[in-house]
């Protein structure tokens, strides 16, 4: 497979009302939000708000890889901000939110999805790349647990979309 835009340009050129800014893109999802982008685009227009959105959530990419899921999980009437804050202060580690998902059916031996099965609510979120080691052990008590022993080895790839697994595919 041919190489994507986004490995021939790692960055773009972003014009807003306060002038051109260069943003370096890690993952094409980043920009799809705002934009189809085609081959030779160079230039998006996008409000200050658009992109301070950008360039912060392209600074914590690079900072928060770890994806942990911790299962049966709901913010409720919590804010991201507030599990941020939870774990900062009850362990000292720095997470970033990062989205709810609800789960797909469970299979029987024969892949068929089991009736009345899935659906439970799954929280993701980001741990800082320093606090990861710290946070290794004591996310066990919580039942949190790593992304890729969620999806590459115990097999529980089945309960999440093919789209939510192509766009966190496992990082180790």
């Amino acid at each position: 497979m041919g190489k994507s835009f986004f490995e021939f340009n790692p960055f773009l050129i972003i014009r807003t009302s306060s002038g051109l800014h260069p943003v370096i893109f890690s993952e094409a999802s980043d920009l799809h939000r705002f934009t189809a982008v085609k081959k030779r685009l160079r230039i998006i227009f996008l409000s200050d708000r658009d992109f301070l959105y950008l360039l912060c959530n392209q600074i914590t990419s690079l900072m928060y890889k770890q994806l942990c899921m911790w299962p049966g999980t709901l913010l409720g009437d919590s804010t991201p901000r507030d599990l941020e804050n939870f774990f900062l202060d009850e362990m000292g580690v720095r997470v970033k939110y990062h989205a709810e998902v609800k789960t797909l059916p469970d299979l029987d031996s024969s892949g068929n999805p089991i009736p009345e099965s899935g659906g439970r609510n799954d929280l993701f979120f980001y741990v800082h790349d320093e606090d990861a080691t710290k946070f290794a052990v004591p996310r066990l008590h919580m039942g949190i647990r790593w992304w890729e022993d969620v999806i590459m080895y115990n097999d529980n790839s089945h309960l999440y979309t093919n789209e939510f697994i192509n766009n966190h595919p496992a990082a180790w």
